[in-house]
């Protein structure tokens, strides 16, 4: 038996088979439990080559131009990408999702571990001073969402510097090192 390409064959079981309603032509033959389904076909219209009426096109509009300069300017404004660091965690964060530390009344208690940081020794007969306020990183003035919202519980942010991850500003005679310098000082370094 010859079969056309847009015929498409099903076999069946001893059980009735349910076609389709979806399908649009259906041939039905239970002979040898064969069901024969032909798909529409769709016709090809072929439509002819459009030309431009004017080439070049004409320029486009000033509301046009005014609409795509905008929202490019919308689109690169440096609050889209322009970061900040949270005096909490140290985190990198989009200025927009920041909060400005002076505009947030919470207490700042949870953030107060003594055996974090001490207080830096200027000489060897200096006495070690536990540090008792809260520790913040000195640099920022931002707070992001997350830890806002864990010291609103009065909770201490999982990422917050005080659970052991401040180890004090970089001093002068170690900025500008190169990485191998930097590889070098890593294996020493502890606060």
């Amino acid at each position: 038996m010859k079969r056309k390409k847009n015929e498409v064959l099903f076999a069946v079981n001893n059980s009735k088979v349910g076609i389709p309603e979806t399908i649009p032509f259906v041939w039905k033959s239970l002979k040898g439990k064969i069901i024969i389904i032909k798909t529409a076909q769709k016709k090809k219209k072929n439509k002819p080559c459009t030309v431009p009426s004017a080439f070049p096109p004409r320029p486009a509009s000033d509301r046009l131009v005014h609409r795509i300069i905008s929202g490019f300017c919308k689109d690169t404004s440096p609050s889209h990408f322009e970061e900040a660091g949270c005096a909490i965690c140290g985190q990198l964060t989009l200025l927009s999702e920041l909060k400005s530390l002076k505009d947030v009344n919470i207490s700042y208690d949870p953030l107060i571990n003594p055996l974090t940081t001490k207080k830096e020794k200027f000489a060897l007969d200096d006495m070690e001073e536990e540090n008792t306020s809260p520790i913040l990183d000195p640099d920022c003035s931002h707070i992001c969402g997350s830890c806002l919202s864990a010291l609103d519980k009065n909770k201490r942010p999982l990422k917050a510097l005080a659970n052991f991850l401040w180890i004090g500003k970089v001093p002068p005679a170690l900025e500008g090192l190169t990485y191998a310098e930097q590889m070098l000082i890593a294996q020493v370094r502890h606060n």
